[in-house]
């Protein structure tokens, strides 16, 4: 298919780029997900982006709240997985990385 000009050569040198790193190797074997890698270069980025926008004011909301008593109450743990949810959604839709 290459040699017949059906993928773009860029596409192939970036697929090649993410093959030589284990965790985007890993990401790799997603469908929807290569796609996304293959299409944007930047797409991980701005997922963190989003995630760390989300993070931020999740913490405002919460300081907001309950002002004096934030640091009182702030909990750290230890979990065994990654959890992922949209915030900003009432419904949830989260999925969860078990290590």
């Amino acid at each position: 298919m290459v040699h017949a000009g059906r993928i773009p050569g860029l596409v192939v040198m970036r697929f090649l780029k993410l093959e030589k790193s284990g965790i985007l190797r890993w990401l790799l074997q997603f469908e929807g997900l290569k796609e996304r890698l293959l299409a944007d270069d930047l797409f991980l980025v701005k997922v963190a982006m989003e995630c760390g926008v989300g993070i931020f004011t999740k913490t405002a909301v919460k300081y907001e709240r309950r002002r004096e008593n934030f640091f009182n109450k702030i909990d750290f743990r230890n979990l065994p997985h990654v959890r992922v949810d949209s915030y900003l959604s009432r419904g949830g839709g989260g999925f969860w990385l078990n290590s």
